[in-house]
């Protein structure tokens, strides 16, 4: 990746994560209440929802870049109507707007970056450039929530995380307006193909490409534990005998989350390096480890046990994260990987929408401990047979 492509990269996931830490707040101070903010932020769930999937098809078809420009303007327009709204119809257009600009954005930049890292080095630098932006996500993110805390506690208000993010969104606009260039032919990237025979191309990747599925399957659950646990682990913290209270540390664990993450990706950019016709087998590797520690995590009863798990199993998700999308994008030609990475992204909230609905269900009964061991038996045995099918499969083909 270029220093500007890593800047322009980095820039987009600060942007999103100087709003994370008061987002909630700021629809709270514009008018929502208690009991119209679950309505807000599902408004945004459903477009990112309905629009994941046709996102990743229209830049594959019209092109990375405008579409990712239309989600610069999207993010411009939601975060104008922040501004000025006080009133709960703004707040549904400023939903609508950041599921656009979610949907929008997600795929088309790293598809985009992907592509160019290929043509300009080949199939050999996948791994590099996957753990890089992987790193430059978490990173972004993670700096961009200590700003947001930061300078909403300094103004008084949260105006200046709105402003900020305007800006810091109209400046990714011009700078991949003139800087970034993508390189288009026909016939490989479905420039000139229509939408239907662009779904047929897609239907046939998947169907001779039977490690598609082993992925969705593991995606999917995935995305049913980290809905589980991202949902619970605060006030599960709250509630433990010698963590009960302490709120401090809740920003200091999820400051630490992100950092364990980035190192995961590091773990994991060196060890497939260091085994290039193993990856199947360190991806089915990370995700056995994976449920064991979210295994582990569920029978913690003290906060420095609940801590130390905790970072584990967000240790493993960077290092099997980057494993995955390294997989994915070897197997994905560069005209369908737009659409496949919007794919991988709506078969996650699949996941973590049927998450939500069980767990409503059975957390009275279970409890959070109940709940995080039984997303570990489902993560844990979706591995299992994977690991078996995949490893049958291979035996086969280097037999043959």
């Amino acid at each position: 990746m270029t220093r500007t492509q890593q800047s322009i990269m980095a820039m987009n996931s600060l942007s999103m994560g100087i709003m994370l830490p008061v987002l909630n707040l700021i629809l709270l101070g514009k008018g929502a209440t208690l009991q119209t903010l679950p309505l807000v932020l599902a408004i945004y769930s459903v477009t990112v929802f309905c629009l994941e999937l046709p996102s990743g098809i229209l830049a594959d078809m019209f092109g990375r870049k405008f579409v990712f420009l239309c989600a610069c303007i999207c993010n411009m327009l939601s975060s104008i109507l922040l501004f000025f709204t006080n009133q709960l119809p703004g707040l549904i257009l400023v939903a609508l707007f950041m599921g656009l600009g979610r949907a929008f954005s997600s795929g088309s930049l790293e598809a985009l970056f992907i592509d160019d890292a290929l043509k300009r080095h080949g199939e050999g630098c996948l791994v590099k450039v996957t753990a890089r932006m992987s790193v430059l996500d978490g990173g972004a993110l993670a700096f961009g929530g200590v700003i947001g805390g930061y300078i909403s506690n300094l103004a008084g208000n949260y105006l200046i995380n709105i402003v900020l993010r305007f800006i810091l969104n109209g400046v990714l606009l011009l700078c991949c307006m003139l800087f970034v260039k993508e390189i288009r032919t026909q016939g490989n990237d479905g420039q000139h193909t229509s939408l239907r025979a662009h779904l047929q191309k897609g239907k046939k990747l998947l169907a001779s490409t039977p490690g598609f599925l082993f992925i969705f399957v593991s995606i999917f659950f995935t995305g049913f534990f980290l809905c589980t646990i991202e949902t619970y682990w605060q006030p599960a913290f709250i509630s433990l005998g010698d963590g009960k209270g302490n709120t401090t540390m809740l920003g200091v664990i999820s400051a630490l989350s992100f950092l364990v993450v980035i190192v995961g990706n590091y773990f994991a950019k060196h060890l497939l390096e260091k085994l290039p016709n193993r990856w199947w087998s360190v991806y089915n590797g990370c995700r056995i480890i994976l449920a064991l520690c979210i295994y582990i995590f569920s029978m913690q009863n003290g906060s420095t046990g609940f801590i130390v798990c905790y970072m584990l199993v967000y240790m493993m998700i960077g290092v099997g994260n980057t494993t995955e999308t390294i997989l994915v994008n070897s197997m994905t030609p560069d005209s369908m990987r737009a659409s496949i990475i919007s794919m991988n992204s709506l078969i996650l909230q699949i996941g973590s929408f049927c998450a939500s609905i069980i767990s409503s269900l059975v957390i009275l009964k279970i409890q959070y401990s109940g709940l995080w061991c039984a997303a570990a038996i489902l993560l844990g045995g979706c591995a299992v047979a994977v690991t078996y099918i995949s490893e049958i499969r291979l035996k086969k083909e280097v037999t043959v």
